[in-house]
């Protein structure tokens, strides 16, 4: 998780908001290789498809409050973790 850090460190200034979706997408993304899984498999267990996995990750789309609980129980991680800046 520490390369997250220093990867959002390199991001452009952009809107808040943007910066926001960038942020989660990237923690999702790192929270599904913290699992060692491809976004396949992470669609899979999320009942979703790996577009879907694939849009969360580069903040085309947001995923649900719903699937981001269900994000943050499979790789045990604190909800919070996703949204702070």
């Amino acid at each position: 998780m520490e390369n997250i850090e220093q990867e959002e460190n390199k991001m452009p200034v952009v809107p808040m908001e943007d910066r926001l979706r960038f942020i989660l997408g990237m923690r999702i993304h790192a929270a599904r290789r913290k699992l060692g899984i491809s976004q396949i498999e992470f669609g899979r267990k999320m009942k979703t498809s790996n577009v879907t996995i694939c849009r969360w990750e580069t903040g085309k789309i947001d995923p649900s409050a719903l699937q981001l609980w269900k994000i943050s129980k499979l790789v045990k991680q604190d909800i919070n973790w996703f949204y702070e800046p």
